[in-house]
């Protein structure tokens, strides 16, 4: 699953690029579905990782996940077993305004620099019985983009044209 839904980012870079829902069987389900869709957007996460790993730094020594979607356990848990890197979720999981006002608050000086506002309330542990399919799957969403790239490129064309039968 390509979850590619208003083009993509890092690191694809391409705003024409758009979802793909492969191997859809009739036997699949919603629930199915929905898992493709934490699945797909894992890969993409282990996918920016890997770059950044390459970028010269060495691996990320901490990864924190917020936002509404570690409310539930099942895509944490997904994120950390594709990624093959656990994951600390936050008391507070807002995001990027949390983290703004902590900025804002060393800015002037309300809190010291070294000031962590990001108090873990769990971890989620890697599942090592998942990594030989996760790393198999993987490759083949690594291989999914540049084999649909034209056809999906052909339909954001007919997007943008509003083209319609009828």
């Amino acid at each position: 699953m390509l979850p590619y839904f208003n083009g993509e980012r890092t690191p694809v870079f391409d705003p024409d690029a758009r979802g793909v829902i492969a191997g859809l069987t009739l036997r699949h389900t919603r629930g199915h579905l929905y898992r493709a869709i934490c699945e797909g957007i894992a890969f993409g996460t282990r996918q920016i990782l890997e770059l950044l790993d390459g970028a010269g730094g060495g691996p990320a020594t901490r990864v924190v996940a917020v936002g509404g979607g570690t409310q539930g356990g099942l895509w944490p848990q997904i994120v950390t077993d594709v990624t093959g890197r656990p994951q600390e979720i936050p008391e507070q999981t807002v995001g990027a305004a949390y983290g703004d006002a902590l900025l804002a608050a060393i800015a002037t000086g309300l809190v010291a620099p070294d000031t962590d506002w990001a108090k873990v309330a769990t971890t989620t542990a890697v599942d090592p019985s998942t990594e030989p399919l996760y790393d198999v799957l993987y490759h083949a969403y690594l291989d999914l983009y540049p084999a649909t790239r034209a056809h999906v490129h052909l339909l954001a064309n007919f997007q943008r044209q509003d083209v319609t039968p009828g």
